[in-house]
């Protein structure tokens, strides 16, 4: 297809993400140590229950299941782009096995068309829960619906790029010529050799039967169908077009997720191995808490270079779906709560001050200081901006943004129950996010 171009996409593709893990991981690394590696087989267990199977999807089941439909399709079309990515130096690449020659890759064919179906039936419920229903419990902003988009065009992208490919096959096949050097008889030599071009049949699996179907193509062949009444140039065009396409898109996607609330795919499953196996709501103990006392030390978190890698983490998986906020009783109940933008305020003042924490945390290291926030000299030094208190009596007001809430009255409570408005900084000026208790928590 173009070596020279795939191996340049390639390189700066993959190398920008590895720039960009990077950095997340270095800014996770800030947190303080905890230890998450107890427990294997149950954190294996509870991996698989929460994170492959997603069994807590079922709590909300139309955008659960499209949920769930969109990760096993990711799940199983991975394959699929590192054939495409392949073919870009050998156009017949597919791992061998995978070929249509081959029962393993007729029936992988087939389920990479369906699964590319059901992925864009999953992305399609989305783009009408964000543009159409609008949910106040979720975040609705423009990344949200560029990755959809992004993906509905990478599952057209590869469908297309079936069928025209499905539909060459069928309008070349017994017409492709070749040239082929043969020895023709000459009186004054004896014999010269010629190129002369000869009629071959295509031997593709793809060019034999009848009609333009291939069942284990069943999506490729439906838009080989709709490509059949089109020139051979324009299906060229149409084949390149989609290859390419779907080939950019994935590493676009890929580049995208570090920076957006989609970090998730990439984070949800080591997070769920890493989850806390105490019971829910248990508090962790606190040790020498006497003596912290005594020393007016921190007992809980009041900078956020105090919380632990675990939490960064968390940090980085929220997908800002307010489902957080739906099952906190106080936000259910008018309550001025909202755990998600409060999570959200938290992750973004990290971003915020990304360069000054990772600094801070090599400097001690490097220079053999405490990195307390104390100068050598014995005496107390201004603390960093990214260091200042976000709780306590010495917390600056600028350290992280308040969540100004407040409860806007309604006429008549009965049909119209309070709504919590929020606003933080994180939000463009003058707006907010409503949040109305579920029909459970209101008041007769």
């Amino acid at each position: 297809m173009g070596p020279w171009f795939m191996t340049l996409l390639l390189v700066v593709g993959w190398g920008l993400f590895f720039r960009a893990a990077r950095r997340r991981w270095k800014l996770m690394m800030v947190g303080a140590a905890e230890s998450r590696s107890d427990n294997v087989g149950e954190r294996l267990k509870r991996t698989w229950t929460y994170g492959v199977a997603q069994l807590r999807m079922g709590r909300y089941p139309i955008v659960g299941f499209a949920h769930m439909l969109i990760f096993a399709g990711f799940g199983v079309l991975l394959l699929r782009t590192l054939i495409l990515w392949g073919r870009g130096f050998d156009e017949s690449f597919s791992f061998g096995i995978f070929g249509h020659d081959w029962a393993v890759g007729r029936i992988y064919s087939f389920l990479k068309d369906i699964f590319a179906v059901l992925v864009l039936i999953g992305a399609l419920v989305f783009l009408y829960y964000r543009v159409i229903k609008r949910p106040a419990r979720m975040t609705l902003s423009t990344e949200g619906l560029i990755i959809l988009w992004i993906i509905v065009a990478m599952m057209l992208a590869d469908i297309l790029y079936d069928g025209a490919t499905i539909a060459r096959y069928r309008t070349l096949a017994g017409q492709r010529q070749v040239l082929a050097p043969i020895a023709i008889p000459n009186p004054e030599d004896g014999f010269e050799s010629k190129e002369v071009g000869f009629v071959v049949e295509d031997e593709s699996p793809l060019a034999s039967g009848a009609g333009y179907f291939v069942w284990y193509e069943p999506a490729g062949s439906l838009a080989g169908m709709v490509l059949s009444v089109c020139p051979d140039g324009f299906l060229t065009v149409v084949k390149h077009l989609g290859f390419w396409t779907h080939s950019a898109l994935v590493l676009i996607f890929l580049n995208l997720l570090p920076y957006s609330k989609h970090f998730h795919v990439i984070t949800a499953i080591p997070n769920v191995y890493a989850q806390s196996l105490h019971p829910p709501g248990r508090l962790v103990p606190i040790e020498d808490i006497e003596g912290k006392v005594e020393r007016e030390e921190t007992l809980g978190i009041k900078r956020i270079d105090q919380f632990s890698w675990k939490s960064i983490l968390d940090f980085y998986t929220c997908t800002e779906c307010g489902r957080c906020s739906d099952h906190c009783p106080a936000t259910k109940t008018g309550k001025k709560l909202s755990p998600k933008h409060f999570g959200l305020d938290l992750r973004d003042f990290l971003y915020k001050h990304e360069n000054a924490l990772v600094a801070a945390k090599a400097a001690p290291s490097a220079s053999g200081g405490s990195g307390d926030g104390e100068s050598g000299n014995g005496g107390e030094a201004e603390p960093l901006e990214c260091h200042q208190d976000l709780v306590g009596p010495n917390r600056r007001l600028d350290a992280l943004s308040d969540v100004h809430l407040f409860v806007e009255s309604r006429d008549d409570y009965r049909k119209r129950p309070p709504v919590v408005l929020l606003r933080s900084r994180h939000l463009a000026p003058g707006s907010s996010r409503s949040l109305t208790p579920s029909r459970k928590a209101r008041q007769p």
